[in-house]
């Protein structure tokens, strides 16, 4: 991903979702998404898309989508969209292969912060505060047959991206390690730093991790191995440590 020297703000970042719902080589994914509209659910696209296309606008071609259905449960989501199920997500939720674009799909109730009383209530406006990271803290809603996008709601995900810095947004999460691994990929893949807050939680969970650790928890999320573990140890080591001050 190419990154621009400044992100989108909310109304670019709105144009460059339908322009990219609305481009003739994603129309089979559109197709197969097109269940969604249905007049009774709203259906939001949910945080790394949006980071990618508001900081690299019409250069960003997001193949991984998140997307959260308001009103919807899992069970109805899985037999609307069973062609292109490929399995459940640990939390219940839909993995979808959509004429080769990757799709996790899920019921608003069923994100985790919410079905675990860490969140309430379980309501849309509050799904921007259910992510780890700030620079994932965004929902748009969007309408696919139009490629319309609708309602949009953040938690300091325009912030973040000005700043060029990721500081948590939520500390609590079940996969403490995964939360490490996953913080210093991006910080590496988008050349942004660590705030005060993400940095003291690498230093608590990632000191101790073995090699095991590093790659067994990549080729779970990633499906492969991006970084060795002396790798991301050195990425480690560069983010924990504060940004010199200046005179």
């Amino acid at each position: 991903m190419g990154l621009a020297t400044s992100a989108l703000a909310e109304p670019e970042l709105r144009q460059a979702l339908h322009n990219y719902f609305a481009a003739p080589e994603r129309r089979l994914l559109v197709e197969a998404l097109r269940p969604l509209d249905r007049p009774s659910w709203r259906t939001y696209v949910f945080g790394g898309c949006l980071r990618d296309l508001a900081l690299a606008g019409p250069q960003a071609l997001p193949r991984d989508l998140d997307l959260v259905v308001e009103n919807a449960s899992n069970e109805e989501l899985a037999t609307l969209l069973a062609p292109s199920m490929v399995r459940r997500t640990r939390f219940g939720g839909l993995h979808l292969d959509c004429a080769g674009w990757t799709v996790d799909v899920w019921a608003l109730s069923s994100t985790w912060a919410f079905a675990h009383g860490v969140i309430a209530p379980a309501v849309i406006q509050k799904l921007p505060l259910t992510t780890f990271l700030d620079v994932e803290a965004a929902a748009l809603e969007m309408r696919f047959a139009e490629a319309a996008p609708g309602a949009l709601f953040e938690s300091g995900f325009f912030a973040a991206l000005k700043l060029r810095q990721a500081e948590i947004n939520l500390i609590y999460n079940p996969y403490p390690q995964l939360c490490v691994v996953r913080s210093l990929v991006l910080l590496n893949q988008l050349a942004f730093t660590a705030g005060p807050k993400l940095r003291a939680y690498l230093v608590e969970h990632g000191a101790a991790l073995s090699d095991h650790d590093w790659l067994s928890t990549q080729t779970a999320h990633y499906g492969r191995t991006l970084y060795s573990p002396s790798q991301l140890r050195t990425l480690l080591e560069k983010h924990v440590t504060a940004p010199r001050q200046l005179a």
